[in-house]
């Protein structure tokens, strides 16, 4: 196989939750993670979906041969894994409408942080007003 795990249903509804990461490795954390977020909607693991940039805003574009041993890790749980080229959450949130982002701590400082958004607290402000599609 190709080491890639397509989500399945579709990526447009509002009770898949989506995990982000590098996942270098997936460790304990993120599965913890996503089960505690799971429980909290009422919902199970099948409707998690990790998703891994490419293309990150902090680090180098992750080569063929890493994509490849990274899914594997995915793949030998089970878990849904989404591959983008998305490096912000506002491409993220572009691509996947409607889902519910699980975030730790040190993504969440990114995420309302201005430099990502052209510097502006605009840019900040759309993401959390415009993205925003679920109850």
């Amino acid at each position: 196989g190709s080491g890639l795990v397509v989500p399945s249903p579709p990526l447009s509804d509002c009770d898949i939750l989506m995990l982000p990461g590098s996942f270098n490795p997936l460790h304990e954390g993120h599965i913890g993670m996503a089960e505690a977020a799971a429980n909290l909607r009422g919902t199970s693991m099948s409707r998690v979906v990790f998703e891994l940039s490419c293309v990150n805003a902090d680090k180098p574009t992750i080569s063929l041969d890493e994509i490849h041993r990274r899914a594997a890790q995915f793949r030998e749980r089970g878990l849904h894994l989404l591959l983008s080229s998305a490096p912000l959450f506002t491409q993220k949130a572009a691509l996947v409408r409607g889902v519910t982002f699980i975030v730790g701590m040190d993504t969440f400082v990114r995420i309302i942080n201005p430099k990502y958004y052209g510097g502006t607290d605009a840019g900040v402000a759309k993401v959390r007003g415009e993205h925003s599609k679920c109850p």
